[in-house]
């Protein structure tokens, strides 16, 4: 068996190299790659190991000292497609909890939110549930999260780099369109696909247009896409962080687990927890030379 151990991280609290080497001593690792050195962008290394190893033991080692450490079954390449959640994977907030507080309704959507995003319940019932408690409420808070919504670190090289390594970059969320586009156009994916909120005036109306885009939907555009595209799904990247990201992230060549909720982590191997989404560069074997 041929396998790579690969390591990544922003912030480590002791130093990246050493933890690497030191890993490598003990699993029978050869032939490195130091990818990154960057303090800026992150650190980040791979080498193959030969043997079985217990990589959970090294992920318990990593999250220590704040380093990513993921077992690859196949040597590090660059994929041609990739999908994105947003809430909480391309921007740091979870946008219909954002509206809700500005609302002044918080309290009530956000153990709701919580709860469908640890697939404690339906995805699609949840949001029902939480937009009908908006219904009445003003349509300016949209521009508000717009004007307020934060990128997570590296989001902007990771779609840059993607592009100039040919991938079609596509943002897919379960959030909704009026932020989706934006957030397209700021970062430049291709396309992007979420709910739309109904509105009438100025007031939202509390409910999605149909389809709800959820799970299902999000593994029917990566499928669509493989084939408008003639490629498998081992060309895919997806990254995300709720439970209905799941099924997108089991279906990719490579899915990754970003700050995933507890049950992502348990179900998804490929992780990323101590990194910026520039890990998910340093995943496909991309070295920060080639960082856009």
């Amino acid at each position: 068996m041929q396998a790579f151990l690969h390591f990544s991280s922003s912030k480590p609290a002791r130093p990246f190299e050493s933890f690497v080497k030191d890993v490598a001593a003990q699993s029978g690792g050869h032939d490195l790659h130091i990818l990154s050195r960057s303090k800026i962008i992150g650190q980040a290394a791979f080498f193959k190991i030969n043997e079985p190893v217990d990589s959970e033991r090294y992920r318990a080692a990593g999250d220590e000292v704040g380093i990513d450490v993921n077992l690859l079954h196949s040597a590090p390449h660059v994929k041609k497609l990739m999908l994105c959640d947003m809430d909480s994977t391309i921007i740091t907030s979870e946008s219909l909890d954002h509206i809700a507080e500005l609302a002044g309704i918080s309290e009530a959507v956000k153990p709701i939110t919580a709860r469908a995003m640890a697939g404690e319940i339906d995805f699609s019932q949840a949001l029902i549930e939480r937009l009908a408690m908006l219904k009445g409420a003003p349509a300016s808070l949209l521009d508000d999260i717009v004007r307020n919504t934060h990128l997570f670190d590296g989001a902007r090289e990771l779609v840059a780099t993607m592009r100039a390594q040919d991938a079609t970059c596509l943002l897919v969320s379960g959030g909704f369109t009026f932020l989706t586009q934006h957030i397209k156009e700021t970062l430049d994916f291709h396309a992007h696909y979420a709910n739309e909120l109904a509105v009438t005036g100025d007031q939202l109306d509390g409910y999605t247009k149909p389809p709800i885009l959820d799970s299902s939907a999000k593994v029917r555009v990566l499928n669509e896409y493989c084939e408008r595209l003639g490629l498998t799904h081992q060309d895919a990247i997806c990254m995300g962080d709720g439970a209905n990201d799941i099924p997108m992230l089991q279906t990719a060549g490579l899915g990754i687990a970003w700050q995933g909720k507890p049950l992502v982590r348990e179900t998804i191997t490929t992780q990323l927890n101590h990194s910026s989404l520039c890990g998910a560069l340093f995943l496909q074997g991309i070295s920060e030379t080639d960082i856009k």
